[in-house]
């Protein structure tokens, strides 16, 4: 029976957690093997699961990574721990989601991801895994990234450090580190990911867009939002998508609206705390 192996920092819980375990479903329906490798949050699964380090090792990451901007580098007992647990299972392929989150040794994990030439799917949902610190950087429309990080602006933004500014060497070691795998390819969740991703050093990286999917059963188009459009003055042609964002977007929603109320495309996109 042949084994699949994901890494995430949750299991069954939040966004890509729950991601992780819609595609360990459809590994075990398909007659695999689920496990699920996880650092901090779970949930109950249908997968096989196995928790990365412990709550003191977390806190040690963090603190270290507060004050040397070194996250990703620490948790080197939990990696081995991992390690020898992918040892035991040997895995047919690995699939990474969010490795970053104070819990893993990345260059330790793809030291043996490489040694033993596993096949690895990486599903990104943020950009970190090709910034020298931050993982998102629309911010402050930073573009150091294209070619190498330095001088990040964004040293207070997760993953947050109050002193040390490491960007310009975790540019570097991401870079090595990542490109080391022959069988890497790289699943961007939107067609904006997939266009950095082109313009990274992820460039020559075998990609795969696709999209986070969506339960239709329960997600389908409304007609009676009526009292919507009245509220933000939205004409009646215009359909609403339905979003979820922070509580700092939802203070432009009102300004969105105002920019589109001409609604050159067909839809309004109505962001919600």
């Amino acid at each position: 029976m042949r084994k699949l192996l994901q890494i995430n920092i949750t299991a069954n819980w939040g966004s890509h957690g729950k991601i992780a375990e819609g595609i360990g479903m459809a590994a075990i329906k398909q007659g695999w093997q689920s496990f699920i490798a996880y650092g901090r949050w779970a949930n109950p699964s249908a997968s096989n699961l196995f928790h990365i380090g412990s709550r003191w090792d977390e806190m040690h990451h963090a603190i270290s990574s507060r004050l040397f901007d070194n996250h990703g580098l620490m948790s080197k007992k939990a990696t081995a721990e991992l390690i020898q647990y992918a040892e035991r299972i040997k895995p047919d392929i690995v699939h990474l989601h969010n490795i970053h989150g104070y819990y893993l040794n990345y260059p330790l994990l793809f030291q043996y991801l490489a040694q033993n030439n596993i096949p690895v799917v990486w599903t990104l949902h943020d950009c970190w895994t090709f910034t020298g610190h931050c993982a998102h950087y629309e911010y402050c429309g930073c573009e150091q990234w294209k070619t190498h990080c330095l001088k990040c602006p964004q040293k207070h933004a997760y993953p947050k450090s109050w002193l040390t500014d490491r960007s310009y060497r975790n540019f570097e070691q991401k870079k090595e580190t990542f490109l080391s795998l022959k069988h890497l390819t790289l699943v961007p969740v939107s067609q904006w990911l997939q266009r950095q991703l082109q313009q990274s050093f992820f460039k020559h990286t075998p990609t795969h867009l696709i999209y986070n999917g969506i339960d239709t059963d329960v997600f389908s188009k409304q007609t009676e939002v009526n009292w919507i459009k009245k509220k933000y003055a939205i004409p009646e042609e215009c359909a609403i998508v339905l979003g979820l964002a922070p509580t700092g977007i939802v203070k432009v929603c009102p300004i969105f609206f105002n920019l589109h109320h001409s609604c050159p495309h067909p839809f309004v996109l109505f962001l919600l705390d």
